[in-house]
């Protein structure tokens, strides 16, 4: 099946991110199209990787999550050896739930989760001692003003 990203599929994109559960049925009558077109339409969009995952957001503060911060580490060293190793490193630290590489005065943001202060400064303080560490700020947010809504397509 060659598709392009036509306005059927960002259509099916838009529906998905408002509501991944939503069935190929449910999506066919809203876009007016048939089930095996939609079905087949996810297909490509998911083997061509314009969806990478579909998964459920989790409403942090009913699972007793009620810290939600960053931290922002400049590192002494940004080279690719370094990166690697504080992947692998952070990969398993439970509570970290985004990093991202990012540029200006620091190397990495990371979005952090947890169930009160004092782990999300374990976590904070069992980062920042690495040796690539040269700099770090945290911050714990105090609002939502606007939850996450997805990509603007």
């Amino acid at each position: 099946m060659n598709h392009k990203i036509d306005e059927t599929n960002l259509e099916i994109l838009r529906i998905l991110q408002e509501d991944s559960s939503v069935s190929h049925k449910q999506i066919a009558g809203k876009i007016n199209k048939s089930i095996t077109t939609v079905s087949s339409r996810i297909k490509w969009l998911i083997e061509n990787q314009y969806i990478s995952s579909c998964r459920a957001m989790l409403n942090r503060k009913k699972l007793n999550l009620d810290i939600n911060g960053c931290l922002y580490l400049k590192l002494a060293h940004s080279n690719e050896d370094t990166i690697c190793n504080i992947r692998k490193f952070l990969t398993d630290k439970k509570g970290i739930s985004q990093c991202h590489g990012i540029t200006g005065s620091f190397n990495l943001k990371m979005e952090i989760v947890t169930k009160n202060v004092d782990e999300f400064t374990k976590l904070v303080n069992s980062v920042v001692v690495l040796s690539t560490v040269k700099e770090y700020y945290s911050y714990m947010y105090t609002d939502e003003l606007i939850a996450y809504r997805g990509f603007s397509i």
